[in-house]
């Protein structure tokens, strides 16, 4: 049964607007934002027959995080379409694929003899490290490589969960597909209809900004972004099924190459699961003649997982029926299928932020996964102070705005092998009271992790300091809680729910002398607090 809680959002969130608008926009429209991240390839491509590549893909690619040589090749060729010369430019992306697959090769087996090589900050992943699984005009879907691959300190309890992007643009159809994982799509940005098919039962839902829904395994999903300007964007969290830390994709329909190897751009195109079967198996599964399969199937075209749909077919996919009880027995579900997040009180708010949560314990539809979504809103300036989770660990995703984050963990070092790795397991127990600060700066589309325990805090920076009439965005945050049920959140400074204050006087002299206790009161604010005190500055990231 499908599970829908409703965060109705008061702004709009273009979510992960920059990947599509810059894949697909002219260069003399990307952002100073996008121009940051790329590199002098725009400029020579500018000029030759890749014209328009570097800038369709500028946000992905940098000198610290190229693209893959696929990825590569599949920018390169969409470009060939507008090229003065189409058999060059395409002739010239292949040379440059096969020197790349030659290059990436070579890297890999020197990569294997040197041995494994680890993220210097394990708990901070940049939004280059999303990889595409799928890109065209369309749409695009992002996944988050697997936290334990990404770094060696998150294996462990949140090594079976990814993360994921989804954004589509208007008037577009995403194709019937079902996935090995538990999920729970968040949608920030747009508006559609979301529907899945299980055993004797559909369910759809109208979703736009804030909307939560709870995705059971299996079940075919589809949606449609059936507005007329605004992209639908999605954030996903995945909890495979089958092995550990990694799904699939299964759709009943698509586009099979008749020449494996012959097609690159395998980004933007689905293959049918049905295409396995046998050809005599699918006459007597279907009981229909071979021909007139073969004529079904063969009528599929290559358009990928997300395809263009007439405004008659969007607006009846949006006029979907809620089933039948819920007209009879309106009041019986009601409580379990539609939750307004931000219409409940903040667990924690004042005029400097808001902290929004559902735990599974109050939500049902997240207690399978003993999941919760939180939302994070912190002006600019300003700041969430320090604090830890007893038992749960936060997979956060910058959704809007800029800031940072500072993390004290116990103290640790990049392994050079997977022998000194383990050593360093071994040795985590017999370590105690040596920290290390770590800390990351945050835009849109960047991923941190807040493992249990871990004192941390977050800070917006101002992201118009020339104030040249652009509006000065809030820095915005969405969280998974893993492990969540009966979290408690313990704050470090501030008024209320500081565990500090609650030691008895002696306790605090004991443990930090005479002047501690007039620090513990010195701030009148609670939760979220200015992020520098009058006369001085806040130091960066």
């Amino acid at each position: 049964m499908a599970i829908k809680i409703t965060i109705k959002a008061s702004y709009k969130l273009p979510f992960f607007f920059f990947f599509l608008s810059t894949l697909f926009l002219a260069s003399s429209s990307v952002t100073p934002l996008i121009n940051a991240l790329s590199d002098d390839h725009n400029q020579k491509c500018q000029q030759s027959i890749c014209r328009g590549v570097g800038s369709r893909h500028s946000l992905l690619r940098s000198k610290d995080h190229p693209q893959d040589a696929r990825e590569e090749y599949f920018y390169c060729s969409q470009s060939c379409g507008t090229s003065e010369d189409p058999e060059q430019c395409e002739t010239e992306c292949r040379k440059r694929f096969d020197e790349q697959l030659k290059k990436e090769a070579e890297e890999q087996k020197a990569q294997e003899e040197e041995g494994p090589t680890f993220n210097p900050n394990p708990y901070y992943f940049p939004k280059f490290e999303l990889r595409p699984r799928f890109l065209a005009e369309e749409g695009a879907y992002f996944v988050l490589e697997s936290f334990a691959r990404l770094s060696h300190l998150l294996r462990g309890r949140i090594q079976n969960y990814r993360t994921a992007l989804l954004q589509t643009t208007p008037g577009t159809f995403v194709l019937p597909y079902h996935l090995d994982a538990e999920s729970i799509f968040v949608v920030w940005n747009g508006r559609g209809t979301l529907t899945f098919v299980m055993k004797d039962t559909k369910e759809s839902f109208k979703i736009e900004n804030g909307d939560v829904i709870r995705v059971p395994a299996g079940a075919t999903t589809y949606l449609i972004n059936n507005h007329t300007t605004e992209n639908l964007s999605l954030v996903q969290l995945f909890q495979p099924v089958n092995t550990p830390d990694l799904f699939e994709e299964f759709f009943p329909a698509g586009y099979k190459d008749p020449e494996p190897g012959s097609d690159y751009s395998f980004l933007h195109g689905t293959e049918s699961y049905y295409s396995v079967f046998s050809k005599d198996l699918l006459e007597a599964a279907f009981d229909v003649p071979r021909e007139q399969l073969e004529k079904a199937f063969g009528q599929q075209k290559r358009e990928g997982m997300i395809i263009r749909a007439s405004q008659e077919q969007l607006e009846a996919l949006s006029k979907q029926p809620s089933p039948w009880w819920r007209k009879l027995v309106p009041w019986s579900m009601g409580s379990d299928l539609n939750f307004n997040l931000l219409s409940q009180r903040p667990l924690h708010s004042n005029n400097y932020g808001k902290f929004y949560e559902a735990p599974p314990q109050e939500f049902n539809q997240l207690q399978d996964m003993n999941v919760s979504v939180a939302m994070l809103d912190i002006n600019p300036e300003a700041m969430m102070v320090p604090h830890y989770n007893t038992k749960a660990t936060y997979l956060m995703m910058v959704v809007d705005g800029m800031g940072y984050f500072e993390m004290a963990c116990p103290k640790f070092t990049i392994p050079a092998s997977e022998e000194e790795m383990k050593y360093q397991e071994e040795q985590a127990d017999q370590q105690s009271g040596a920290y290390v600060k770590v800390s990351g700066k945050l835009s849109l589309g960047d991923v941190f992790v807040i493992p249990a325990g871990h004192p941390v805090s977050i800070v917006a920076q101002n992201n118009n300091p020339n104030n040249n009439g652009n509006q000065n965005q809030n820095l915005r945050i969405v969280g998974f809680g893993i492990n969540a049920g009966n979290n408690m959140r313990n704050f470090l400074a501030g008024q209320e729910g500081n565990i500090m204050k609650q030691m008895e006087r002696e306790a605090t002299q004991l443990t930090f002398g005479q002047e501690m206790e007039q620090i513990l009161t010195s701030q009148k604010q609670s939760y979220f607090v200015p992020a520098s005190r009058r006369g001085s500055s806040t130091e960066k990231a």
